[in-house]
């Protein structure tokens, strides 16, 4: 429809617009046949000898020339914008998910509400086979996934998730450590202390994925901590009060003996000391005021 109306600068133009939309909309593979048939389809439909691919003149050959190597550097910088944009956008998706999963840690008050908040997205992200172990009060590293022994002898986490535990280092595909594995073993890391490991499946070791594995572990610790330290908070403000009133017991009963036996302590003085002066009378009255204030 164009071909009488413009010139073969233009027809160019056109098919280099429609390379650049299938180079933003599918692979980059695509986008490479699309530029070279691009240029082939110039040349067949337009360029003289038409209906052929000769080309008769050297202006023309240049042209298409020119074209392909345009054609072909469009698809690539299409092709990465797209694979820019959708990392750009995957990453955000994962930001907001962290910045979720912080705000329902912040809202849980016991342990097994964190784990339970904590592997809903590590299941969105990875998948299932999620293993989750951390230390107990007394720092023994206990699974924590609900009807599954992931610590128990010959159970396939055993072993790489306690060497984790100790080592405090990511181990897995991609790490350089424990290459060979098919699940990536992640830190449960409290600033300098590490309080368990995760255990991901991770099917393509990529960067990003341990970097978000380990955002999760770390949102993981700072609310496991969160909690202990509540707890440990809670159990001291009851051994204060527990201390504070076993002391005012104690001068609550101190108080009441000290009166009875000032009484006593200065009768049995008087007695001591002016026996012979006192009369019979009044020995048995010093003697009277002993058992009475004794016996109350």
């Amino acid at each position: 429809m164009l071909d009488p109306h413009v010139s073969l600068t233009v027809i160019a133009m056109i098919y280099l617009v429609g390379v650049m939309v299938v180079s933003y909309r599918f692979s980059p593979v695509l986008s490479a046949i699309s530029a070279v048939l691009s240029v082939l389809g110039l040349n067949v439909f337009f360029v003289h000898p038409r209906g052929t691919l000769a080309v008769e003149s050297t202006e023309h050959f240049l042209t298409l020339a020119a074209m392909l190597g345009a054609a072909l550097l469009i698809s690539g910088l299409s092709s990465r914008l797209r694979g820019t944009t959708e990392q750009a956008v995957w990453r955000e998706q994962r930001a907001r998910n962290l910045q979720r999963l912080a705000a329902r840690l912040a809202g849980s008050d016991d342990e097994s509400g964190i784990i339970d908040a904590v592997s809903a997205p590590l299941k969105g992200a990875f998948g299932n086979g999620i293993a989750v172990a951390l230390d107990d009060q007394a720092g023994r590293l206990q699974g924590k996934v609900p009807g599954r022994a992931v610590l128990d002898r010959g159970q396939p986490h055993a072993d790489a998730l306690v060497h984790c535990r100790q080592s405090g280092q990511v181990l897995g595909p991609g790490t350089g450590r424990w290459d060979g594995l098919s699940t990536l073993y992640v830190p449960v890391r409290a600033g300098a202390s590490v309080m368990g490991a995760l255990a991901i499946p991770s099917p393509a070791p990529l960067r990003e994925n341990r970097e978000h594995a380990q955002a999760i572990a770390d949102l993981l610790a700072g609310a496991m901590r969160r909690i202990r330290h509540a707890t440990e908070a809670v159990a001291a403000r009851a051994a204060a009060q527990s201390q504070q009133l076993r002391n005012t017991l104690l001068a609550a009963v101190s108080h009441d003996f000290r009166t009875p036996l000032a009484s006593i302590i200065g009768a049995a003085s008087s007695l001591q000391r002016q026996r012979d002066l006192l009369p019979a009378g009044e020995q048995d009255k010093l003697i009277g005021l002993i058992e009475d204030e004794a016996l109350q």
